[in-house]
């Protein structure tokens, strides 16, 4: 379980980063979003996430994720357009948006003053 709560963690924050690339905001460059991508995908937690977690659809995105992200052949605008490519899934949303409508219901909340 800890497993999956670090690759949709991964996952949510490799969305997030991908859309502060999207125009008109473009916020961060390309090679600045690819860096952060890497770091992302190349956190402790998640790193053992991948190698131990199970093969569920997160980590079979969040490994190809890393695949894309670590080929030398490819130039930044190329691997944020080949990530684009799945992350941009409307199934990867609903999963991603389903697992963390999960959680907040098991968090728990501050005492009412």
């Amino acid at each position: 379980m800890r497993h999956d709560w670090a690759i949709e963690r991964a996952l949510c924050d490799a969305q997030r980063l991908l859309r502060a690339n999207l125009p008109p905001r473009r916020s961060l460059p390309d090679d600045r979003t690819v860096a952060c991508l890497r770091a992302v995908v190349g956190q402790n937690d998640v790193v053992r996430a991948m190698r131990q977690g199970g093969d569920t659809a997160s980590a079979f995105v969040l490994r190809g994720m890393h695949r894309i992200l670590h080929n030398p052949q490819y130039v930044p605008r190329a691997i944020i357009s080949r990530l684009w490519e799945f992350m941009d899934d409307p199934a990867l949303d609903q999963l991603l948006r389903s697992r963390r409508s999960g959680v907040t219901l098991e968090r728990k909340l501050p005492p009412a003053l």
